[in-house]
């Protein structure tokens, strides 16, 4: 894999340039961390998974942090952690608004490049905010980054997408027990992918190859990979130096903004 840590200091190359596989064409867009980063914010999720965790399912102060850390590296997420291990019968929009509801969204600000880069992309490419978060939050973020312009995505892929609400008789018997469709869970990116075609009323066969996913999550993307869609990893080239490198996403880059130069660069996996 080609490093693209080269290409943080240089200009972006024209928008024109910007070009995918030909058979992709659906793009599906991580939300937190991947389309913006603002510190606040991870940190911020993880105070209040904490207190919920504490002030609302009994766990104790002093070993809440490593139960939560546990959950999340054996489920995809701390709240699908709770739902498989313990007894915790959680209200989910009770849970999503305790987690996200605080957060300093005024620290979200309108994203000129990212727009640029959107725009740039072909309108027969479907473009999807695919997310574990609850849908409030992901149209919150989309909002401030001045994302929710029309024509610029094409829908939002969310924890309500993946788990639809059960009927009031079906939720007075979920007690116990119950299972989270999240990243990076292969149920999760077959839903993703099932919706994302159905919703852009795309004819064919559903193909991993004709989607292309962007992700901070070293283990989404990797999950991703292995069922062939194209990848690109956004983050730290050296977190992927444990795996073997035909594991690796197509292509590396340290933020969205960088985007246009792995794909229109014509040497790099992403392109073959």
């Amino acid at each position: 894999m080609e490093d693209t840590n080269h290409f943080v200091n240089n200009k972006l190359p024209s928008i024109d340039l910007l070009a995918l596989p030909p058979h992709v064409d659906h793009v599906l867009l991580d939300l937190d961390d991947t389309l913006y980063q603002v510190a606040e914010f991870p940190q911020g999720m993880l105070n209040h998974i904490t207190e919920y965790m504490v002030n609302h399912l009994d766990f104790a102060q002093d070993s809440v942090m490593e139960h939560a850390s546990r959950l999340y590296a054996n489920h995809g997420t701390t709240l699908a952690g709770l739902c498989v291990e313990g007894n915790h019968n959680i209200d989910f929009k009770h849970w999503h608004d305790n987690i996200h509801g605080p957060l300093p969204y005024h620290k979200l600000q309108r994203d000129e490049r990212l727009l640029d880069i959107l725009r740039s992309i072909p309108p027969h490419i479907k473009k999807y905010v695919f997310t574990n978060a609850d849908d409030e939050h992901c149209r919150r973020c989309v909002k401030k980054l001045g994302l929710d312009e029309e024509g610029l995505l094409d829908g939002y892929i969310t924890f309500e997408t993946l788990n639809p609400h059960p009927t009031s008789s079906e939720a007075e018997k979920a007690v116990g027990h119950r299972n989270i469709c999240c990243k990076p869970l292969n149920e999760a990116f077959l839903k993703a992918m099932e919706h994302a075609m159905k919703h852009s009323a795309s004819t064919g066969n559903l193909l991993p190859e004709r989607f292309l996913f962007v992700d901070d999550s070293r283990r989404n993307v990797l999950a991703s990979a292995k069922l062939g869609l194209h990848t690109v990893f956004v983050g730290d080239a050296n977190a992927l130096s444990d795996h073997p490198e035909h594991e690796h996403p197509h292509a590396v880059v340290k933020s969205i903004h960088e985007l246009p130069h792995v794909l229109s660069t014509p040497n790099l996996k992403l392109l073959g």
